[in-house]
């Protein structure tokens, strides 16, 4: 009777062993995370690339997979992950050796899922051959984003609608930059090139999770550098003209103008720069406390930057 009693506690030693290894040890699954879509969009469309841009409610890495057919079998990454992929809010994917006048299906992949709906689909531009594409506007727009305590905010899509135009879009850097390339704008329609003549009206449209701006704007050739622009007011700047740099007085302090980087214009270049030093406000020499103080309260700190902003927005009046 010994051996079947040794066998029945083995037995038994083995289940608990089991049970404790399932609910003690095992790693238990983790529960889905939902992760929301929004403002999917397909925008730069030319006859080779199509870029595909979108936001998540969490921080997740982004790709597109895409193909001639619902099978798809290509695949995208964002634009940003040139050495590695990180995740982010705002996706940006730009596919690229693509073949003219051909239909794209395509899906999002969020942190490596997609969603169950149908592929959805672009067609590349059809271009007719011409010998000389005699652009109307090269230059790129240029401007930078700003949160309501006027610090930059990275990962911001920035949509560009001109009527008869395709719509164009980019993103905002870490520093709050974006640059909008202007180079080649096609038709809604994609079958021709776009000429974008002087004092063109357009809307620009700010996008960072759901805070938005519209802010309407005039394309010239001299305004191309746009003043900072504070995410969730809608602004009217298309009567905003860049004015010579002449030295501006605020309060009873000279500033000896705004054109810190002394490039004929001031700009998001200018703002990044007293950013920086508002930031270092304690190590600041006497001539540069002069410099950068606007309100002249001695000190250099986010109320300068506030003045900058305040008095390039007011100069376009």
């Amino acid at each position: 009777m010994r051996i079947p009693t040794l066998v029945g506690i083995a037995i038994i030693l083995s289940l608990i062993g089991s049970l404790f290894y399932w609910f003690f040890i095992k790693e238990k699954p983790q529960p889905l995370v939902n992760i929301e879509v929004s403002d999917m969009e397909t925008v730069n469309i030319t006859d080779t690339t199509a870029t595909v841009v979108w936001q998540t409610n969490l921080p997740v890495v982004g790709t597109v997979n895409y193909g001639q057919s619902e099978n798809l079998g290509q695949s995208a990454s964002d634009n940003r992950d040139l050495s590695a992929a990180k995740e982010k809010f705002t996706h940006f994917v730009t596919i690229k050796n693509l073949t003219p006048n051909t239909k794209y299906y395509y899906k999002l992949l969020n942190a490596g899922v997609s969603p169950p709906e149908q592929a959805a689909e672009f067609t590349t531009a059809n271009i007719p051959p011409q010998e000389d594409l005699d652009f109307s506007f090269i230059k790129p727009l240029k401007g930078t984003v700003l949160n309501t305590t006027l610090n930059p905010i990275d990962e911001a899509l920035i949509f560009l609608e001109i009527e008869g135009a395709q719509k164009l879009a980019t993103f905002s850097s870490t520093s709050g930059n974006f640059v909008m390339p202007l180079k080649l704008v096609l038709n809604t329609e994609l079958n021709k090139i776009f000429h974008v003549p002087d004092n063109t009206p357009a809307t620009l449209l700010f996008k960072k999770g759901k805070i938005q701006s519209r802010v309407k704007v005039l394309i010239s050739d001299s305004n191309v550098n746009l003043p900072p622009v504070t995410i969730g007011s809608n602004l009217d700047l298309s009567k905003y003209k860049h004015n010579e740099i002449l030295p501006i007085i605020i309060g009873a302090q000279p500033t000896g103008g705004l054109d810190y980087n002394r490039d004929g214009t001031v700009n998001s270049l200018d703002l990044a720069i007293l950013r920086s030093k508002a930031g270092a406000s304690s190590s600041l020499t006497a001539e540069e406390r002069a410099t950068y103080d606007l309100n002249s309260d001695g000190l250099v700190d986010r109320k300068d930057v506030s003045q900058f902003s305040t008095t390039i927005l007011n100069s376009g009046n």
